[in-house]
Order: structure tokens, then C-alpha cells, then sequence
């Protein structure tokens, strides 16, 4: 087989594909486009996990530092590890003190406040952080019932993850 050969047979092979596509009707193009970009993007959003983690973790261990707190997200809690939804509600982290902790976002007002909550061991918020201005803003103003339900709903998620973890972090 000489190289003009196979030329050949690469040029016949890229002469049908054309064809192919002819033969196929708007519909089917169009779907198949769109599956072609729902597969990219997921693939993008799934391997970009870790960076963004990290990202995120810096951005909280960035904003506890200004506002003097001493603790710090150490390491991210493996989705793996989570019960049914309880990544739905936010990242999950370890800090540095062992402590389980949820960035989140609270919506209230038209505005997504990001906060951070860190538990106890049975599950309770011992303490909740704004990381900022807006959401600092938002917690001032808001509703104190709205607000005690989101923290309550959080709260039972956290429980949940917990039990999931057997209370070992």
C-alpha cells in the first residue's frame, strides 16, 4: 500500500461525512449539539471542583483573618462522605480545630449573603460569620424569624452530616 493509496482512502472517508450529515435531520443536529455542550460543560464544573475549593477556602480563611478570628478551614469534607442533599446546601469544610464547618449562602432581601456556620459535635451552629459587607448588611436588616429558620435548616442538615460522619471528623 503506497502513501497515494492511503490518501485515497482518507479522502473518500471525509468525502462521506458530509453526506452523513445531510442524511440527518435538523432535529437530531440540534440535539446532539446540545448534548455535545451539557457533556463539556459537566466535565468542566467536575474537574474545576478542586480548584474552586480551594479558592473558596482561601477566600474564608482570608476574610477570618481580617476580622480576627483564629480559626481556619483546613480541608474540604469529601461529597462522598455527605448524606442524600446535604452538599446542595454549601461546601463543606474540616477546620482547623476539628470542627465541622458550611460555607453557605443565605438569600434574603433579592441578595445571596455568603456565611459561614460551624457546628458542635451534636450538630448546633456555635458560631455564624458573615464574609461580607452585604451579607453583615443583610443579617442587620433581615428578619430575625426568617433568619432563625434558615439557621434551623441548617442546623438539621449539619446533624445529619454529622451522624453520616459518626460524629468522628
Amino acid at each position: 500500500m503506497t502513501a497515494s493509496d492511503i490518501f485515497e482512502k482518507i479522502t473518500r472517508f471525509f468525502r462521506r461525512i458530509p453526506v452523513f450529515f445531510r442524511e440527518m435531520n435538523d432535529d437530531t443536529i440540534f440535539a446532539i449539539w446540545i448534548a455535545a455542550v451539557i457533556l463539556v460543560g459537566s466535565l468542566v464544573w467536575g474537574l474545576s471542583a478542586g480548584p474552586r475549593t480551594a479558592k473558596m477556602a482561601a477566600f474564608v480563611n482570608r476574610t477570618l483573618t481580617e476580622i480576627g478570628d483564629s480559626r481556619s478551614l483546613s480541608e474540604p469534607v469529601s461529597a462522598w462522605r455527605l448524606p442524600g442533599s446535604a452538599s446542595a446546601a454549601g461546601s463543606w469544610f474540616i477546620m482547623s480545630s476539628r470542627e465541622l464547618a458550611l460555607v453557605c449562602s443565605i438569600f434574603y432581601g433579592g441578595v445571596f449573603s455568603p456565611c459561614l456556620a460551624v457546628f458542635n459535635t451534636s450538630g448546633k451552629i456555635d458560631s455564624f460569620v458573615p464574609l461580607s459587607r452585604g451579607a453583615v448588611v443583610s443579617m442587620e436588616r433581615g428578619s430575625p424569624g426568617y433568619i432563625r429558620v434558615q439557621l434551623e435548616h441548617i442546623e438539621k442538615t449539619a446533624a445529619l452530616v454529622i451522624k453520616k460522619m459518626d460524629g468522628g471528623l
